[in-house]
């Protein structure tokens, strides 16, 4: 079950409701659903640490809605980056949003407040450190990547 429905991101945009609307075209529903479950996995991803994920429906447990908050939070950012693609001037709302969430969702993954009402993850779960920009085995050619320096 995602964590946001694409009507609630599109209540969250005036650009839905408007007669007209200009370039670039808005995400279909197709979309929305892709960049949904890119914020469930970025949730669970940080999440997992502390909580057993992902958040559906446990006996005993209402699901927590600072998990909904923060997943629209980051799909609210992913729309903007696409409607304001085009735009040259970055939107520093949706940073500080993003930036804010992201803050949350690492506390959660930590313990830390706010806690949720939910299972905790049993102990020794393994946790991620973050995301991988690039890994090179020993033997690869890294002239390719950022930094090498010949």
């Amino acid at each position: 079950m995602p964590y946001v429905t694409p009507s609630q991101i599109k209540r969250s945009f005036p650009q839905f409701t408007a007669d007209q609307w200009g370039s670039p075209p808005l995400p279909d529903d197709a979309e929305l659903n892709r960049i949904i479950a890119h914020a469930d996995e970025r949730v669970d991803d940080y999440c997992r640490a502390a909580y057993v994920v992902p958040f559906a429906f446990q006996e005993g447990y209402t699901f927590p809605t600072t998990i909904s908050d923060l997943a629209l939070d980051l799909c609210m950012y992913d729309v903007r980056r696409l409607l304001l693609g085009l735009s040259p001037v970055p939107d520093e709302t949706a940073h500080a949003d993003l930036k804010l969430a992201l803050g949350t969702l690492e506390k959660i993954g930590k313990g830390l407040p706010p806690v949720l009402d939910w299972p905790r993850a049993p102990s020794g779960t393994e946790t991620r450190p973050g995301p991988v920009l690039h890994s090179f085995p020993e033997d690869t050619d890294r002239r390719h990547s950022m930094d090498w320096d010949p």
